[in-house]
């Protein structure tokens, strides 16, 4: 990290020290080898920028909240999570380093149990990450439970698969704040109740069972 710091305040001093020499050069010149150092300047802040995020990793408040649903499994659970010593590294956890600049924005906890999280806190964990775009809990075992209503502040959200969870009630009135949701898995639920008017509003659904 340090050593990225360091190459992009060597280089500013470098760019500094050729624009003083440039004002000896013939106009014509003058102006090519200007554009050239201001077109390898803007490609290098953005390589290091890039490198930086990548160093970095997610954001603090992110890596705290997939800490904390960690912490919160059951002893055996955990086991499947050792991996998860940095968010963008992690099993099951995907970051977009570039356009979100290292926000989460995949988790993948299909057959992970969430019926063992001992606080039943996990929803609201996983609804705090806003940057989410995919997220499959298929088989959880999250038996009886109703339809997490936390996961509907996640707006960003373009997949969603709960299926095979025997989730039951009926959707939340909520699920309309999902506008962005492209693909919506629900089968193999106890789900019951009709749709509510809200959901009408999912107008960028393409895939749904």
């Amino acid at each position: 990290y340090q050593y990225i710091l360091n190459s992009r305040f060597s280089f500013m001093i470098w760019l500094s020290k050729s624009t003083v020499t440039m004002g000896e050069l013939p106009g014509e010149l003058e102006k090519t080898i200007a554009l050239f150092i201001i077109t390898f300047f803007l490609i290098y802040y953005a390589f290091i920028s890039m490198m930086l995020v990548c160093v970095e990793g997610c954001p603090p408040m992110e890596l705290r909240a997939l800490l904390t649903f960690k912490t919160s499994l059951i002893d055996g659970w955990d086991n499947l999570l050792n991996s998860w010593e940095d968010c963008c590294v992690r099993s099951g956890v995907g970051c977009d380093k570039i356009e979100s600049k290292g926000h989460v924005t995949n988790l993948d906890l299909s057959d992970l149990g969430l019926s063992s999280v001992s606080d039943m806190s996990w929803s609201s964990i996983i609804g705090s990450l806003s940057r989410l775009k995919h997220l499959s809990l298929s088989s959880c075992n999250l038996l009886g439970s109703t339809f997490p209503v936390s996961l509907t502040n996640l707006s960003s959200l373009v997949f969603l698969d709960l299926s095979d969870n025997e989730i039951s009630g009926s959707l939340p009135i909520s699920i309309g704040n999902l506008c962005a949701l492209t693909d919506l898995y629900l089968g193999h639920n106890e789900l019951s109740g009709s749709l509510p008017l809200s959901f009408a509003k999912l107008s960028a659904l393409t895939g749904c069972d």
